[in-house]
């Protein structure tokens, strides 16, 4: 084995929400020695900071439904949780709001879950939501962009989530990572891994990265994000289910003064729009919820186009004014990120992988944020075998690498 500069139990590979937030959790669990080691010259720097930030609880499976609540439940309780005297996750529970023109009994399901779990959901009609959203317009026939005339019309019913909302990516991750550090956990900043290596029995045993530092360890995660494949092939490793960095745009627009009341984060099906109030209210934040946009793969994740395209962005704009019936003001800007989809069944792979003591927690498929506080604890828990009296009642391996395809009845939107 080659000499290292310090010894860790665990050395997790990405500064990301997800690597950031089980090195909290996995010193909650006893683990004395972590290191999370982030290629970038802060966390959050990849997926992470680029998030939408959306947090909100509404899956088509129960185990989803219960991990997302228990980040909301997270949000909530921010300061308390973490132990941290400072809030900088900028959680803003203004509510979201889901679209569609389903029936009131298609909801059915969702109402349940959040039933079983304790979540805060159910649905309404359109006016009466009106009150706290004044200048939403809840229209759900899809509008047609080719310049056809358009009746609007409410929906059956919508559905919201009371506690749902928005956070700040880069302040949530700050957060996790000052309580990680309050219990040991250390950061190292602009160390990217170059080499895994495996000692006796075949188990890792030290990473080095490209500064010329190595470290040894006894367990390696890998959360590296769209970068997990490049850590995976150090090792050999060719998971089940392929996973694929993802280009996605999002566009901004500023908030005209005529858009009054408070904004919610907004789903709509129909449109294949989703947004949220930006900049203390003063901006939208509009992304695509089209599966045609969340398919444009990427071969190398340190290359690729930043910039949301022309074209994109007068889509967005044209639905974000039918949803709010605002004049088109302003610049409209945009930029495009990278995230990691399980092209399978867009779930994530929580798994022991490879050689003894490698693990992996990759293809988020953008649901990352929404579940990052919590699900640190569902991968702390695989790691080290230990459960938490507060975890969800989430089996791990739910997430195996080896596990069937969960496609068709898992995430919705």
């Amino acid at each position: 084995m080659t000499a290292s500069k310090q010894h860790f139990d665990v050395i997790v590979i990405g500064g990301g929400i997800i690597g950031v937030s089980t090195a909290w959790h996995l010193t909650r669990r006893g683990v004395r020695r972590v290191a999370v080691l982030e290629k970038g010259s802060q966390v959050a720097a990849g997926s992470t900071g680029q998030s939408a930030a959306v947090v909100r609880q509404r899956y088509t499976n129960l185990p989803l439904v219960q991990l997302a609540y228990a980040s909301v439940e997270m949000f909530r309780n921010w300061t308390e949780t973490l132990e941290i005297s400072q809030n900088r996750c900028g959680f803003c529970p203004v509510g979201v709001v889901w679209i569609t023109d389903e029936p009131a009994e298609s909801h059915e399901p969702a109402v349940r879950l959040f039933q079983q779990v304790g979540a805060v959901g159910n649905v309404y009609a359109a006016d009466d939501l009106r009150d706290r959203y004044p200048s939403l317009n809840f229209c759900a026939h899809r509008l047609d962009l080719t310049g056809r005339e358009h009746d609007c019309a409410d929906p059956p019913v919508v559905f919201w989530e009371e506690h749902g909302g928005y956070a700040d990516p880069q302040g949530t991750t700050d957060d996790l990572l000052a309580a990680g550090q309050a219990r040991g956990v250390q950061l190292f900043l602009r160390h990217e891994v170059s080499r895994i290596e495996t000692g006796p029995g075949g188990r890792v045993c030290a990473v080095h990265c490209t500064n010329g530092e190595t470290f040894g360890c006894d367990v390696v995660l890998n959360a590296a994000g769209p970068w997990c494949n490049r850590i995976n092939d150090m090792l050999g490793v060719t998971l089940p289910m392929e996973l694929k960095p993802t280009r996605v745009q999002i566009a901004l627009r500023d908030r005209p003064a005529d858009v009054v009341g408070d904004l919610p984060v907004f789903i709509s099906l129909a449109d294949g729009l989703y947004g949220r109030p930006e900049a203390g209210g003063r901006q939208f934040i509009v992304g695509s919820t089209r599966p045609e946009d969340e398919r444009e793969f990427i071969d190398d994740p340190d290359h690729y186009d930043p910039d949301a395209s022309p074209e994109f962005r007068r889509k967005m704009m044209h639905k974000l004014h039918h949803r709010f019936d605002m004049a088109s003001r302003g610049t409209v800007q945009g930029y495009a990120a990278l995230y990691t989809v399980n092209t399978t069944d867009w779930h994530p792979i929580i798994d022991a992988v490879g050689p003894p003591g490698y693990f992996v927690a990759n293809g988020f498929s953008g649901h990352g944020f929404k579940l990052g506080p919590c699900i640190g604890g569902l991968i702390a828990r695989r790691i080290t075998g230990i459960a938490r009296p507060d975890d969800p009642p989430v089996d791990p391996a739910l997430f195996a690498a080896d596990r069937a395809s969960m496609a068709g009845g898992g995430v919705l939107a």
